[in-house]
């Protein structure tokens, strides 16, 4: 039987099923706000520039979150090997460790805490609040239409990830079976195991993304994690990753993409609006000599952009 394969409908069942995973493991709702804590140039920075920026995984100093994630797959993924399952199947699970080591280039993300505790200046001494409404779509985003912006909570307990991982892959190959019929082979056999891994590797980086040590399961972090989204054009996913690389800026240290808050014109989303200043408030929990004369260069800078509404709080 010649080979025949639907990407569309196969990353629709596989982007689906794997959120509604990632989601189960979830409260019913988001909190009211979420806490970022960062420098007085990363607070400065956020008020001039009116932007948060979110780090490129594959940029973030500690590589072991992420990589342990891959590991996690890889050991699910091998155990399906050992099994009797179609070829087809096989050769995109085969796939999946590189492309996700290739995903890791296009997924950004922001972290937070959903409490503020002052214990955490080791992490930096200004912490600024964001509000969510306990809406699970994020308030933040990138310009255009070419980025998928998504709320995270972060999962830490070892046998949470285990069986996420196995649900995950258990869901790319059902939707295999039914989005794909005959035997892949010929000249076009590589393209098509290829764009069917990346579209799975997408997904399955959606799930990985949040994982962290349980050791840190005391922070119960979130975070905002974004990436390429995936077009009506499945079967060309590399059009998705150039459309959303104009997106990408290069810093000292990372590449990063800045999420916005759109500003809103009499209710209405225009254009091309203009963004607000992201934070409600912004607390400083340290004392240091030069902290007070920092608080007041925010001030300025607040000031300057007309947010005089946006308490500063100085807690030492």
């Amino acid at each position: 039987m010649p080979f025949s394969s639907w990407p569309l409908a196969f990353h629709r069942d596989v982007a689906k099923t794997i959120g509604r995973i990632r989601r189960s493991l979830f409260p019913r709702n988001a909190p009211e706000s979420l806490y970022h804590y960062t420098s007085f140039e990363g607070a400065l920075g956020i008020v001039d520039s009116r932007t948060l920026r979110a780090t490129s995984v594959e940029d973030l100093k500690d590589q072991t979150e992420i990589c342990h994630g891959i590991d996690l797959v890889q050991a699910e993924v091998q155990r399906w090997l050992e099994l009797r399952i179609p070829r087809f199947l096989s050769q995109v699970l085969r796939c999946l460790s590189g492309a996700l080591s290739t995903r890791r280039t296009w997924t950004f993300m922001a972290c937070f805490r959903p409490t503020r505790i002052l214990r955490e200046r080791e992490r930096g001494p200004y912490c600024l609040q964001f509000e969510t409404f306990s809406e699970w779509k994020p308030r933040l985003r990138l310009p255009g239409l070419h980025a998928d912006v998504q709320f995270h909570r972060v999962i830490y307990r070892p046998c949470q990830k285990r069986e996420a991982v196995h649900r995950a892959i258990k869901s790319i190959a059902a939707s295999a079976a039914d989005t794909t019929r005959g035997d892949v082979q010929g000249p076009w056999a590589e393209s098509i195991v290829g764009i069917h891994a990346r579209i799975a590797s997408q997904s399955l980086m959606n799930l990985i993304a949040s994982f962290k040590c349980c050791m840190y399961e005391w922070e119960d972090e979130w975070r905002i994690v974004c990436g390429p989204r995936c077009a009506a054009a499945a079967s060309a996913p590399d059009m998705d990753d150039e459309a959303f690389k104009p997106l990408i800026k290069t810093g000292e240290k990372a590449r990063y993409v800045e999420l916005r808050l759109p500003q809103h014109k009499d209710r209405m989303i225009v254009a091309s609006p203009e963004s607000e200043i992201p934070c409600r408030r912004i607390f400083v929990g340290d004392r240091c000599p030069e902290r007070h004369a920092q608080c007041q260069r925010i001030r300025r800078a607040l000031q300057d952009a007309g947010r005089s509404d946006i308490e500063i709080i100085e807690e030492f």
